[in-house]
């Protein structure tokens, strides 16, 4: 890959010239397509928003270069600004829970855009030209007329340069354009189409001593191509275990059942209901993700695999559609669902089925993940620095709940490393004194083994709530497990804070 640098010479360049200076009104009307993004560093960048189609569904993206947002800035559910044409205002894009890619190699970073939420009208398109083969492209590129949207050194306006391309090699994109520092991540679009062919990345750092200088970009075509794969390699695949729908004769006997369970209503008219068995603590199922269905007792019908965004209201499996957009890994749920959400049912009843919903065939990179996040957030805590120690037992915590160890031969190591998270979670709670989260966390540890150290941490908690009764019960159960040890430090130590708290 050829090396590059943000800024160089510009003096050879064609000039760069405000938007408003342009005469070419389709030019003109593009500058709300492109942003510029000011960090909180000081740092400069240009970003521009995109359209296109993947997987039957059409995608808003904000795309910039890896030096301008990096990982840090896009994982860390950091906020972006960024501002339009004149704009005094920074607009801020919470990151979250968009679809977001990175990729510091190509120079590039992908970030999704609402557009009502975000409040962007304008997207450009990807150049068509783009599909063709790659030897074509070469032959193309070559003195290809082009135009660069960017705001150079930052300024409060859109600048327009205009140039030609030097070529293409590998995924580079060379360009006779005029740039500037806070140009990284600018478009570079086609005169012919107006759409976009290329990312602007910098100058190229070494050139031929007597040659005319040039700018590097990145092929449209192998940013998107990067972002595709990257994005399936994130698609989930989930099992849900699906009980035999049955249906009630009397709507008002389905009724009388809800009122009885702390029932939660999924869609906003009422109509589809569901009661959680077990809560999940995993990841929602989201558009593009796959669900294996197995029926249990097993059926004839409907045992297949099924993408979420493939599935529409007219669907037949629309209900079960809406029924697993509400899960988490790890749930089980029984579902109440009107004739509304049911297609082909001519019949008033309601209809009614459990689910249980599974990350499928991950167990092994989940245990090894949660065992990493262990082991960083125990490096964490050596250091003093319990917040972001516990943020990372959490989210330890959180990936094993997507899934069960069913197989014997994981049974054990999982439940260890389960118990040493929820077990160091009570000690980081105590610490904070969040004592509720102790004695729930020591809750959720008892359901799996009588460990000592759960009825220890789970004391000290009551202790500090002044539930001195609770106290006592689980020093006394502390002391029958520890056996010939139930004088040990931490009994003591227990005993010392009861006493304490009697008097």
């Amino acid at each position: 890959m050829t090396e590059y640098i943000e800024e160089i010479n510009i003096d050879e360049y064609p000039i760069s010239v405000s938007m408003e200076d342009t005469e070419n009104k389709i030019l003109f009307q593009m500058k709300n397509c492109v942003c510029k993004i000011l960090k909180g560093n000081g740092s400069k960048g240009t970003g521009f928003f995109l359209k296109f189609n993947y997987n039957n569904k059409l995608l808003h993206l904000l795309i910039t270069n890896n030096h301008v947002l990096n990982e840090d800035d896009i994982n860390n559910n950091k906020i972006i600004e960024i501002s339009l044409n004149d704009d005094k205002k920074y607009r801020k894009l919470f990151i979250e829970k968009r679809i977001k890619f990175t990729d510091p190699e190509l120079d590039i970073t992908f970030v999704e855009i609402n557009p009502k939420k975000d409040d962007i009208e304008f997207f450009l398109d990807i150049d068509d030209d783009i599909n063709k083969e790659i030897n074509f492209l070469e032959k193309l590129y070559i003195k290809k007329s082009v135009y660069i949207l960017h705001y150079p050194k930052g300024g409060s306006k859109i600048n327009v340069s205009y140039g030609v391309t030097k070529g293409l090699e590998d995924q580079d994109l060379f360009h006779y354009l005029n740039t500037a520092t806070g140009s990284s991540g600018a478009p570079i679009l086609s005169l012919e189409t107006f759409k976009v062919v290329g990312i602007h990345k910098g100058g190229v750092k070494d050139f031929e001593p007597g040659k005319p200088k040039y700018n590097i970009g990145v092929l449209i075509k192998y940013a998107i191509e990067a972002f595709i794969k990257d994005n399936e390699n994130k698609i989930k695949h989930f099992k849900c275990f699906m009980s035999r729908p049955y249906e009630t004769k009397k709507e008002c006997n389905i009724n009388d059942l809800v009122k009885s369970f702390n029932v939660i209503n999924i869609t906003e008219d009422g109509e589809f209901k569901k009661f959680i068995i077990k809560e999940g603590k995993g990841i929602k199922p989201i558009d593009g993700d796959e669900i294996e269905f197995s029926y249990q007792p097993p059926m004839d019908i409907f045992n297949e695999k099924v993408i979420l965004d493939k599935i529409d209201s007219n669907s037949n499996q629309y209900d079960m559609f809406i029924a697993i957009k509400s899960m988490k890994a790890g749930e089980k749920a029984k579902f109440f669902i009107s004739q509304k959400y049911r297609k082909n049912q001519s019949k008033k009843t309601i209809l009614s089925y459990e689910m249980e919903l599974l990350l499928k065939d991950n167990q092994e990179k989940v245990f090894l993940e949660g065992k990493q996040l262990k082991e960083k957030g125990a490096e964490l805590f050596k250091k003093g620095d319990i917040k972001n120690a516990c943020c990372l037992f959490q989210q330890a915590q959180e990936n094993l709940n997507q899934v069960e160890f069913n197989k014997e031969e994981n049974k054990d190591k999982y439940i260890s490393l389960y118990i040493a998270i929820l077990s160091n979670l009570c000690n980081f709670y105590n610490s904070m004194k969040d004592y509720n989260k102790v004695i729930n966390t020591a809750n959720e540890g008892l359901k799996i083994k009588e460990y000592s150290k759960f009825y220890y941490f789970r004391a000290i908690a009551y202790a500090k709530n002044n539930e001195l009764e609770n106290a006592k019960r689980d020093l006394i159960s502390l002391k029958k497990i520890l056996g010939e040890k139930k004088m040990d430090e931490g009994v003591k130590f227990l005993e010392e804070i009861i006493e304490k708290k009697e008097k």
